[in-house]
């Protein structure tokens, strides 16, 4: 269902409510990805955690650094690789952001259609093994998504669906 100044937008009340619509939703996306950036440095400098972990954290780390420079095969290998880390230390929330930052890598190697069939796919297991974090990070990722696709209105609508799963989890 769409986001009631979405429909507002489309309704033909205007350019300026569009425009709202997608800055709203990139400033909630920015505020997102900087807490995920702050809470793997932090993970990966914190002795008491698992050293797998804190492992994963300086790699994910390292490929987020990759995707912000656009350097995508080498944000793609650190999150593989951080992933992969992420699974042998069982730590799920490493793996769902991983999966997440690795969806933003393919959406922009190879556009937003492409990403958006793989995070859907993702997001359907989560509901389906009703894990609450993982929706909140698919649906995180399919709002960029579709940001990509000038969809703001959509893409507002799963940030304020994903935002409490995410405080919940």
């Amino acid at each position: 269902r769409p986001h009631p100044r979405f429909r507002a937008a489309m309704s033909g009340e205007g350019e300026v409510e569009k425009r709202r619509l997608n800055e709203d939703s990139k400033r909630l996306l920015e505020a997102e990805a900087s807490h995920l950036a702050s809470y793997y440095s932090q993970l990966a400098e914190d002795k008491a955690v698992n050293p797998k972990v804190r492992e994963a954290a300086v790699i994910y780390s390292i490929a987020e650094e990759h995707l912000l420079d656009s350097e995508l095969e080498d944000a793609l290998k650190k999150a593989t690789q951080a992933l992969e880390l992420f699974r042998e230390a069982k730590s799920k929330p490493g793996q769902q952001d991983a999966v997440r930052l690795l969806c933003s890598v393919e959406r922009q190697k190879q556009g937003p259609d492409f990403s958006i069939d793989k995070i859907q796919s993702e997001l359907r297991s989560c509901r389906d093994s009703e894990d609450k974090r993982g929706q909140g990070a698919m649906l995180l990722a399919l709002a960029e998504a579709q940001l990509a696709k000038a969809l703001a209105g959509e893409a507002l609508s799963n940030i304020e669906e994903a935002l409490p799963l995410l405080r919940a989890a």
